[in-house]
Parts: structure tokens; C-alpha cells; sequence
């Protein structure tokens, strides 16, 4: 038996081709994070550039503090966690109580019922929010 034809030899073969693919997927995934990342330390002038540089030249630390503290970004953080604070339990709440309706009990329509709640669901909310 020669030495392509072992299964050895296939199975890491074919385990270092789906390597190869599955790592220039994952670096393709990562890249405009460490993009974003990278653009959060440039100067303005910087951002647009006719070269494409992941490393700024001058690295800007004052984007952060601006944004911190200028933008109010600790205010909206605030409003975001009163809102999940309250309405969290309450959604939470009526959601168990609705799935353990349909889950336990029969009635009629119930099927239909779960079918629509189900197609509401799959919508996306951009589409519906825009209407």
C-alpha cells in the first residue's frame, strides 16, 4: 500500500485542508474588529488614507475620553440599565407563564396560535420597525 493511498495519510490531509480553510475564514471574520479596534486610536486625518495601515502611526488615547466623557456615554449606560432592570423581570415573567401554557395545556387553536406567535417571531425587526 502506498503512502497516498492510507487512510492516515487522507485523514490529515483532509484535516489540514479544512484547517487551512476554517483559519482563512476566521481571519477573515476577525479582521475588520481588529480594523475597528486599530481605527479607534487614529487621528481623523488618518482615517482615510490612501494606505492601508492596522497600525496607526500616532496613536490617539484622547478618542476614548472624548467619548467617555463629552459624548455622555456613562448617561446612556445608565438609561440602558434602568430599562433592562425594569423591564426585564417583567417580560421574563409573562414569557414563562405564555410558554408554559402552550407547552401543558390544550385548547383550541392552540396550534394555530403557537404557529402565528412562531411566524411573528421569524421577522426580522428592522422590517417591522420601519413601517
Amino acid at each position: 500500500m502506498s503512502l497516498l493511498q492510507s487512510k492516515t495519510f487522507k485523514r490529515r490531509l483532509t484535516t489540514g485542508i479544512l484547517l487551512f480553510v476554517l483559519s482563512c475564514v476566521a481571519v477573515t471574520m476577525i479582521f475588520p474588529y481588529l480594523w475597528m479596534l486599530s481605527s479607534s486610536f487614529k487621528r481623523g486625518k488618518d482615517l482615510f488614507t490612501e494606505h492601508l495601515q492596522l497600525i496607526p502611526p500616532v496613536w490617539e488615547f484622547e478618542n476614548y475620553s472624548n467619548v467617555i466623557f463629552e459624548e455622555n456615554l456613562l448617561r446612556g449606560f445608565f438609561n440602558t440599565a434602568k430599562i433592562f432592570v425594569f423591564v426585564l423581570p417583567i417580560g421574563l415573567f409573562a414569557t414563562s407563564l405564555a410558554s408554559f401554557a402552550f407547552a401543558k395545556m390544550r385548547f383550541r387553536g392552540g396550534k394555530l396560535l403557537f404557529s402565528l406567535l412562531m411566524a411573528t417571531m421569524m421577522i426580522p425587526f428592522p422590517a417591522v420597525m420601519m413601517p
